[in-house]
């Protein structure tokens, strides 16, 4: 049994490295060294509350990345950095930050967050107030909608940054202003206003060149070290790009002076296709590196896709592991029982003997004390068989304790709540389930849902447990990683993972779970319900609603796959009024018990429930486990119990 036990021990370890994070880029050595630095750096500022240095930090391992071109682990450095100098309220490294953050985005083509980045940026130095920082910042975003297609509103913050350029006679942005919206103008085909604006570049550009030396020294206070590494890359390339098409297109429509003009001027169309080609050749070397980050991407999406594969591995392992011990635990204990049976009738038979001769007594006596000696020794064993079962039973719980989550975590979302757990063994079938989850929504924005469930698993004890394990992950890797964020859909994919592990589809298993999950949306304030079988009941204004679940089980074996063709429905329900909530498994209504040993049954717990409803949360908990123990007073307890209560209240 202790060798069993090392088998468990080294199967737990195996599954928790599965789960463990895959490491991040291939640096050199010296680089990795620095960053490794960096993050213990910022770490041991974060343990001493230090926001300033972890802020600092953090900034700097952000900046390491990004000069390696690590742009996906500067994004986690740069955020983090961000949190601290919002709570440091350090305004002028907060810009500096976002727009960072925009440029980055900017070159991994998530044009959508870029434009987020940008916009909190411009907020930013809206709140510094100095006008040359908010009419960079407008450029910063009219460029990003130019690329967008979104010419409107390029043309509405390009007109802002000029009226500020202008007011502040910044040369340098007030010729950036008028390159955008000649290039929108003419995207929109309006040439008309198109060829103004480049009239006014134009005109504007010559008095420019002349006194370049001090707008340059301006520059160096309108751009990050990012904005550099990107417009010199990107931006200048475009607009010279434009200028060139434009000069040819002005040659071809203006009168025949413009075009003799245009045509004389060859050591400026010169210039432009020299510096044009020169930024189409670092346009170029960006593609090739974006393409070189796409391949690295897809390398590391593969490599997780082998994690899960061995995750999956070591989960079943360690079922199988699990239930093949408990197996041959209990057929040794099955023989040990049927030894003591024959020796019992043994001994029975030689006390009769020694009734009928006496003569037979003195060896009968040795017999028999020979008999209670391999008793004993049977007796022991069987001790020793039941301490180890009792052992991994509660080895067993401590795993799917450590397994579930942590009830306090409830009251970030739900301050009026309350978990009641009452196995019915040491471990138990029953289990709770939340998980807090990002995702982007259709349109591309970063949203946050609450996911709570009760679960009601197949049987109870260590089957029970042992089926709670596969639904636990199922819904962390559905959820989690997978990103399905809808109620109904979230169940379908647990019935189809369900069947798929416990391979229902070829054998006669018929093993699955009951549950209940209900989706809290905080932006919303509205709560999606969707269930197997499982109900949601919840109350408003003293009336009590009943929300009944699926038909369909989660898994269930070959009869319930005749309802393959069944959909869960999603139920939202928002909240406009204070509403309590209550999710359940059977094991309270189930329970045996009262003056005629009947089943509680759903509709006096249903009254139980809105009789109770206004007290604290908490103290519903313990009304409900007095009332339980009170109802099956000496009868047994048949099933786990697990309730789950909260309540929300209007914005």
């Amino acid at each position: 049994m202790q060798r069993s036990k090392f088998y468990i021990f080294l199967l737990l370890i195996v599954c928790i490295q599965s789960l463990s994070n895959i490491a991040f880029g291939q640096l050199s050595e010296q680089t990795k060294l620095e960053l490794k630095k960096l993050e213990q750096s910022a770490k041991e500022a974060e343990a001493n509350e230090d926001a300033q240095k972890a802020a600092h930090f953090y900034n700097k391992a952000g900046l390491l990345c990004l000069e390696n071109d690590l742009k996906k682990e500067a994004i986690v450095y740069f955020t983090n950095s961000a949190k601290y100098n919002s709570k440091l309220n350090d305004l002028k490294e907060l810009k500096k930050i976002y727009s960072n953050l925009g440029l980055i985005y900017f070159n991994l083509e998530e044009l959508e967050k870029s434009v987020f980045y940008f916009d909190k940026s411009l907020k930013v130095r809206k709140a510094l107030n100095k006008k040359s920082e908010i009419a960079s910042g407008m450029l910063d975003l009219a460029y990003v909608y130019s690329v967008l297609n979104k010419h409107n509103q390029t043309i509405a913050m390009a007109k802002e940054a000029l009226i500020l350029s202008q007011e502040i006679n910044n040369s340098q942005l007030i010729l950036i202003c008028y390159r955008i919206l000649a290039d929108s103008y003419k995207e929109k085909k309006e040439t008309k206003l198109a060829n103004e604006y480049l009239d006014k570049y134009s005109t504007y550009n010559l008095d420019f060149q002349k006194k370049r030396t001090d707008e340059e020294r301006q520059e160096e206070g309108i751009k990050s070290l990012a904005e550099i590494k990107i417009r010199e890359a990107e931006n200048r390339a475009n607009l010279l790009e434009f200028e060139l098409k434009e000069e040819l297109s002005k040659m071809q429509e203006d009168s025949i002076k413009r075009e003799k003009e245009k045509i004389t001027d060859s050591l400026k169309l010169s210039r432009i296709n020299e510096a044009n080609q020169e930024a189409r050749n670092r346009l170029l070397l960006q593609e090739a590196e974006l393409k070189d980050a796409k391949l690295k991407e897809e390398e590391t999406r593969r490599l997780a896709q082998r994690l899960y594969i061995f995750i999956g591995i070591g989960v079943f392992i360690f079922i199988v592991a699990i239930a093949i011990i408990l197996f041959r635990s209990m057929r040794m204990a099955k023989k040990q029982k049927q030894n003591i049976e024959y020796k019992n009738k043994i001994l029975q038979s030689a006390f009769t003997k020694l009734e009928e001769n006496n003569n037979e007594i003195a060896k009968q006596k040795r017999d028999i004390e020979s008999k209670n000696e391999e008793l004993t020794s049977a007796l022991e064993q069987i001790e020793e068989q039941n301490n180890n079962i009792e052992s991994s039973i509660n080895y067993a719980t401590t795993i799917q304790n450590a397994l579930l989550p942590d009830p306090t975590t409830l009251n970030k979302y739900f301050k009026d709540s309350f978990i009641l757990f009452l196995p019915r063994d040491k471990v138990s079938g029953d289990f709770f389930w939340f998980n807090e989850t990002e995702y982007y929504n259709a349109q591309n924005e970063l949203k946050t849902k609450f996911f709570v469930s009760a679960i009601d698993c197949t049987g109870h004890g260590v089957p029970g447990a042992l089926l709670s394990m596969i639904g636990f992950n199922s819904l962390e890797n559905i959820v989690s990683i997978k990103k399905i964020v809808e109620p109904n859909l979230i169940l379908h994919e647990l019935h189809e993972s369900v069947r798929h592990i416990l391979h229902q589809e070829t054998t006669d298993n018929k093993d699955g779970m009951d549950l209940a999950i209900c989706a809290f949306d905080p932006e919303k304030n509205e709560i999606e319900y969707s269930g197997a079988k499982n109900p949601l009941v919840y109350i408003q204004n003293n009336e009590i609603f009943h929300i009944k679940g699926g038909k369909k089980p989660i898994g269930g074996g070959e009869f319930f796959e005749l309802m393959k063709n069944f959909k869960y429905e999603n139920t939202v329900i928002p909240i406009d009024k204070p509403t309590t909530f209550y999710i359940f498994s059977d094991g309270f209504p189930d329970q045996i018990g009262g003056p005629e040993n009947r089943k509680y049954l759903i509709s006096r717990f249903k009254e139980l429930l809105l009789e109770i409803h206004t007290n604290p949360m908490k103290d519903q908990a313990e009304l409900l486990k007095l009332i339980l123990e009170q109802w099956r007073g000496e009868e047994k307890q048949i099933d786990d119990v697990i309730i789950i209560g909260f309540r929300l209240y209007p914005k």
